[in-house]
């Protein structure tokens, strides 16, 4: 005879096997946030930057922040150490692949500047944290499919890393899990 199994077995047991799955997935550690307002009507407010980092020697160095090896998942890995200009990283690939620039600001947020200009008027503002900082995927145009990442560091410093559209259609979702793994790879570097 087969012994039937109360409902909170079950419930216990699916929850057990979630979580395990859970801990063996290689999914990208970001997590939606909450995009707050004041009042109906106004824009929605940056996240506040709970561990704020110093990056002002990455804006000399822009390139430091990623390694050939980050760069691989972006079909970019034999684009070489990348060319700096202003605070700028360019990771330069053929139409096929499309390119990727690093930007690092150091005078002011991009995290708030993304929030005041392009929550708007994009089609895709996604607020995520990254290995806890707070950060937006977004995109003014889906069908494009680039991505960019912004990353809050400080009240006035943080990255920004934008994928430019390329010629083999990747759907936009995963162009910003790949961006959100470089932003990763760059916390790390700077010592997260």
């Amino acid at each position: 005879m087969r012994r039937r199994r109360r409902p909170s077995q079950t419930v216990a047991m699916t929850l057990v096997l979630a979580a395990v799955a859970a801990g063996c997935s290689n999914a990208v550690q970001s997590t939606p946030t909450t995009v707050t307002t004041s009042t109906a009507g106004e824009k929605p407010t940056a996240p506040q930057v709970h561990r704020a980092l110093n990056i002002r020697t990455y804006g000399e160095h822009p390139c430091a922040l990623l390694s050939p090896a980050d760069l691989l998942p972006v079909g970019l890995g034999n684009s070489g150490e990348g060319s700096a200009s202003g605070g700028q990283c360019f990771y330069e690939a053929d139409p096929a692949t499309g390119g990727l620039m690093l930007r690092v600001e150091t005078d002011q947020s991009p995290l708030s500047a993304a929030y005041t200009t392009d929550a708007d008027h994009y089609e895709l503002f996604e607020p995520v944290t990254i290995l806890g900082y707070p950060a937006v995927a977004e995109a003014e145009t889906v069908a494009e499919g680039g991505c960019s990442l912004v990353i809050g560091m400080s009240d006035d410093q943080g990255i920004i890393l934008t994928k430019y559209p390329d010629q083999t259609k990747v759907p936009i979702d995963e162009t910003c899990t790949q961006l959100k793994k470089l932003g990763e790879a760059a916390l790390y570097i700077i010592g997260v």
